[in-house]
Formats: structure tokens, sequence, C-alpha cells
């Protein structure tokens, strides 16, 4: 019971966690970018 709740909140946190990574590893990138040119 405890993991399917858990189950279902990690289902709902995955997408906003997904984009907070993706925006994160696309500012890093930028911030490289920056510094090495």
């Amino acid at each position: 019971m405890i993991l399917s709740y858990t189950f279902f909140q990690w289902m709902e946190w995955q997408v906003p966690f997904n984009m907070l990574c993706t925006s994160f590893l696309s500012f890093c990138a930028m911030l490289i970018i920056v510094v090495v040119v």
C-alpha cells in the first residue's frame, strides 16, 4: 500500500523533475560554452 502510494507520488513528480533536470543541463551547457568562448 505504501509502495503503490510512493510509486504514484514518483509518477506525479517525474515530469516536473525531468523538466528541471533538462533546463539545468541546458543552463550548464550554455554556461560552459560562454566560459570556453
